[in-house]
């Protein structure tokens, strides 16, 4: 199957104090935000071979909201050069909620807005979260997100890359928070910890569509 997607990638700019680098053989060292960019560019020029059609958007979770940074286009340079605007910013230690619930309102206006919350549309939304203090706030019985849960053709996945000592933060709790976004059987929600080879793993994964994926 090779149907047109509209895909919109949530990328997670907020880098918490204690945050963890990734590490490389060579020595090189990444930050959880510069690998999110990555993973992003390679998955969108990877969508882009696979179906010329494909339309992205990019949405960004800023400290305390989000920031619709890119409109659909299936222009993978011009996707990329907004995409390269985008800077990591220190979240204070004192903020202990973030309000992802501001996430599904934004897309849900623009995909209002757009025309394109209709069956003849497969929309998908990819989060990329990383905080491990910074506890998300969602509300799954909001109408907007009841309204967007109940398109037949509107899909969730996430990544979520936490801390290696979850001991330490609240992972585990962030993670059975996000895991509630699971709308649909064939949903991904994964998450990993300070591991490059399995975080793109992760990413080459969501190259399929949703409806292809084994239940």
């Amino acid at each position: 199957m090779n149907l047109s997607e509209k895909i919109v990638i949530v990328i997670d700019s907020a880098q918490e104090s204690f945050s963890t680098p990734f590490e490389f053989e060579s020595d090189k060292k990444m930050s959880c935000f510069q690998m999110f960019k990555r993973i992003t560019e390679i998955f969108v020029c990877n969508k882009n071979f696979i179906n010329k059609k494909h339309e992205f958007a990019l949405m960004v979770l800023t400290p305390s909201d989000v920031q619709w940074k890119c409109d659909f286009t299936s222009d993978v340079d011009s996707f990329r050069k907004k995409l390269d605007t985008v800077q990591d910013t220190l979240v204070e230690n004192s903020q202990k909620y973030f309000p992802l619930q501001n996430a599904f309102e934004l897309v849900h206006q623009r995909l209002t807005r757009s025309k394109l919350l209709t069956h003849d549309n497969i929309v998908r939304l990819i989060f990329l979260y990383s905080r491990s203090e910074n506890f998300p706030k969602f509300n799954l019985a909001d109408t907007i997100i009841e309204e967007l849960a109940e398109g037949t053709n509107f899909f969730i996945d996430l990544i979520y890359v936490h801390e290696p000592s979850c001991s330490e933060h609240k992972c585990k709790e962030i993670f059975i928070e996000l895991n509630k976004m699971k709308m649909h059987k064939t949903s991904y929600i994964l998450e990993v910890a300070r591991d490059a080879m399995e975080l793109h793993r992760f990413m080459a994964r969501l190259l399929a569509h949703p409806i292809q994926r084994v239940n």
